[in-house]
């Protein structure tokens, strides 16, 4: 994979984080950058291919003319599997002095300040020609119902051997997607933060299931008018973010961050090769931090 740069991904304060000590964030103080966002009504920059989270930038992005959305899909593993994974994350980072000298590493799961945990990005972060982020999500939901889900895809979540286990966490039907066993290292929308992915894993019918869900998502707020900015909605690498790092000495160039992506990719990372993320509903932001949801496939 080439070079990620400019990787974004749900707003968090900088300031809680820093307290909460440990990481897919950050609302950038500067008064200057924020009256830029504000004038140019959620402008994004045009990221890199292979990489286009923006639910990062959705507060960051807010108008009063105009709403901003972004679909998303919740990954929501057991605390245990997220455990395991912050430590196999924290015992690679220890490996690379590159990041573990001059980031400080926080886990996604324990960013009070963010609105959105653990995701797959469907659609970037978007400027909307209505307010009423209701009616999208609304729009959205029902052109989706529409879309088969293939049945390669579809496994049973939930259960258990004891019957309180079956009333608690009742069986019902997930879409997986296989994941890779190695972690990949982007850049932030700010040079001073790193992030740790972990990239899905594509079979033939997940990459079409994927690429159908992103492009009927954007057709439908085109079709309906919605969509200010055609040209900042961009295809979504399907991936989850797990940690941020946070700059603590030197920043990684360009070129460091290559190296390091060179190295994550060459270590196997146990934790992970028979992890999988099963999703269940499709998520869309709305004003207010209002999240309108819907369930993808029925519960039996």
């Amino acid at each position: 994979m080439d070079l990620i740069q400019h990787y974004t991904s749900e707003t968090e304060s900088e300031t809680e984080t820093q307290e909460e000590g440990d990481r897919d964030f950050p609302i950038e103080s500067d008064e200057k950058e924020g009256e830029n966002k504000l004038e140019s009504q959620t402008s994004i920059p045009p990221p890199l291919p292979n990489i286009e989270i923006y639910s990062q930038l959705y507060q960051q992005n807010m108008s009063k003319t105009v709403a901003t959305t972004f679909g998303y899909l919740p990954w929501k593993p057991p605390f245990a599997a997220i455990r395991n994974i912050e430590r196999a994350c924290l015992r690679t980072i220890s490996k690379i002095p590159l990041l573990s000298e001059n980031y400080k590493f926080v886990s996604t799961h324990k960013d009070t300040s963010r609105l959105v945990k653990q995701h797959l990005t469907v659609f970037p972060g978007v400027a909307l020609n209505t307010p009423d982020t209701h009616l999208v999500a609304d729009k959205i939901f029902e052109s989706v119902a529409k879309l088969e889900v293939p049945k390669s895809m579809i496994v049973t979540v939930g259960g258990g051997s004891d019957p309180l286990s079956s009333i608690l966490n009742k069986p019902r039907k997930a879409i997986r997607f296989q994941t890779v066993n190695y972690l990949e290292l982007a850049r932030g929308f700010t040079n001073d933060r790193l992030f740790l992915l972990i990239y899905v894993k594509h079979t033939a019918d997940s990459r079409k299931y994927a690429d159908e869900l992103t492009k009927l998502c954007r057709q439908t707020l085109e079709d309906n008018g919605y969509l200010q900015n055609p040209e900042r909605y961009s295809p979504s690498s399907y991936h989850v973010s797990i940690c941020t790092g946070y700059l603590k000495k030197a920043e990684l160039s360009n070129k460091d961050i290559a190296k390091v992506n060179k190295q994550l990719r060459s270590i196997t990372i146990p934790e992970l090769v028979d992890l999988s993320f099963d999703v269940e509903e499709l998520c869309c932001t709305g004003s207010s931090e209002t999240i309108y949801s819907h369930r993808l496939l029925p519960y039996t």
